[in-house]
């Protein structure tokens, strides 16, 4: 029996639970699918189904959703206005870190070649000199 991958069973799950959301009842008749996924998605679907007829999806009061609103609009400004008063954005303190960190990468791998080049020569002398 073929295991069938997360990705695919959560794929069925979301448009199953999106079915029964705008009230299907046998949103996707397990039929319909190959035995063996079937099998695999027929508790993860019942569960669903009694999921969907317990919750209920629940709005915000709408003087709840204008308050998070202003907030949030509000957070953003005192961000921007921050940033202009810096008189920079705060990406180049990251821009020059990106930079410092490939500087050290590539002399880190400078030095890995010549410490390799310096190996190679004293094990090669190693073998000239000792007798077989």
């Amino acid at each position: 029996m073929r295991k069938w991958g997360t990705k695919e069973l959560t794929e069925l799950l979301n448009v199953y639970i999106e079915r029964l959301l705008q009230g299907h009842a046998k949103a996707v008749p397990l039929m319909e699918l190959p035995p063996e996924m079937a099998e695999e998605a027929d508790p993860l679907m019942e569960l669903a189904r009694e999921l969907a007829e317990v919750l209920q999806p629940v709005r915000p009061r709408e003087a709840y959703r204008a308050h998070l609103h202003r907030g949030l609009v509000e957070a953003a400004q005192r961000k921007l206005a921050r940033q202009a008063a810096a008189g920079h954005p705060q990406r180049i303190p990251r821009r020059q870190w990106m930079l410092g960190a490939a500087a050290v990468g590539s002399a880190v791998s400078v030095l890995g070649v010549i410490a390799y080049l310096i190996h190679s020569r004293h094990s090669s002398r190693a073998r000239q000199v000792l007798p077989s």
